[in-house]
């Protein structure tokens, strides 16, 4: 007797062999739903192994997780909202989202990310809201975001980021919010076109605006945070001149 496996059984049956546990039993210390686990603050050190596989909605934040296993998350195929967030993850691939076609939010927020690529997130082309924000990236590639045509809500604000390509945001039509602000980005020609994106997008974006305050200082935010950016510059200028000889 013969089992045949189509290829959009492929993954199913490579998981089997390597392995990977069906069983639709709750995590220990996770609290379980019909469609939702939620693994929120349980200590966990690792993901979590034997995931209902009927999973929409998986909270696992504030915990110490270090890496996604791929193999566990890629059996939730009709998930849709995954919060990593306050975790120690440093670094995720293309292979962590292999069955993520449905994920409509995505919360790595708070990690230890370093550098987003090309293809991250490439499947993930249902994707809405994605958080990245309070991360150490320092680089994220020109095409990280080219699948994710219908992201609304992008969230880069407090990395390490010195230059962002334009065009990256720019050929997201449906963006309502972006955040970038407690970034060192660096006022030079690079950043330039950026900057120029964000007045002309004012209507779209209101309240975000980017102002050089020196060589390598740049203020992102508000209006009330340019303002004061500004008036804290005014002052350190004035203070330091009564000192001159």
């Amino acid at each position: 007797m013969f089992l045949y496996l189509g290829k959009s059984h492929g993954l199913l049956w490579e998981l089997l062999l390597m392995g990977v546990s069906l069983a639709a039993d709750c995590p220990p210390m996770c609290m379980c739903d019909i469609f939702k686990v939620n693994c929120r603050s349980k200590g966990l050190n690792a993901f979590p192994k034997s995931l209902p596989l009927s999973t929409r909605y998986l909270d696992l934040s504030d915990n110490s997780i270090s890496e996604i296993n791929s193999l566990e998350l890629n059996l939730l195929s009709d998930l849709v909202h995954l919060d990593c967030s306050y975790n120690a993850i440093s670094e995720i691939s293309s292979l962590d989202f292999l069955a993520g076609m449905k994920l409509v939010y995505l919360d790595i927020s708070y990690n230890a990310l370093k550098k987003i690529g090309s293809t991250t997130f490439e499947r993930l082309t249902r994707l809405i809201v994605l958080k990245l924000n309070n991360n150490k990236i320092q680089e994220v590639h020109q095409r990280a975001f080219e699948s994710n045509i219908g992201l609304r809500v992008l969230d880069l604000r407090n990395n390490s980021l010195s230059f962002l390509n334009v065009s990256l945001i720019k050929r997201l039509h449906g963006l309502k919010s972006v955040y970038l602000s407690g970034n060192p980005w660096e006022c030079q020609c690079t950043i330039k076109l950026l900057s120029q994106w964000l007045m002309e997008s004012k209507s779209t974006f209101p309240g975000l605006f980017m102002v050089c305050l020196e060589r390598h200082r740049m203020v992102t935010g508000n209006e009330d945070d340019i303002e004061m950016a500004l008036y804290q510059r005014r002052t350190s200028v004035v203070r330091s001149s009564k000192f001159k000889v």
